[in-house]
């Protein structure tokens, strides 16, 4: 939305003598200086309509969603305890047959 909003339909930047603003930048390829176009800032505008479009579908009690709730958070998927193939030893073990090599 964003490309369509800022790169397809963006227009070039003029002058306030109305002349199209360009930029001279010099080319590696081509080892010469070649003129560019000056756009209009970007805008997020497009971002503000979304925002009120999807209150409005949200609020129309004609739409109906497969989930009634209003929440935005995916459920997790349940863990598996542990995944170790041999049992967890007790700590009093484990520290036990510890070895540094320090």
């Amino acid at each position: 939305m964003e490309h369509n909003e800022n790169i397809v339909a963006r227009e070039q930047a003029t002058t306030a003598t109305g002349e199209p603003r360009v930029k001279q930048v010099f080319c590696k390829k081509s080892k010469q200086w070649i003129v560019k176009k000056i756009y209009k800032p970007h805008t997020t505008k497009f971002i503000q309509t979304l925002i009120e479009k999807v209150i409005e579908n949200r609020r129309n009690p004609n739409i109906t969603f497969k989930d009634s709730t209003a929440s935005l958070t995916q459920p997790q998927p349940p863990l598996p305890p542990n995944i170790a193939p041999v049992p967890k030893p007790s700590k009093k073990a484990a520290t036990s047959s510890f070895k540094s090599r320090f």
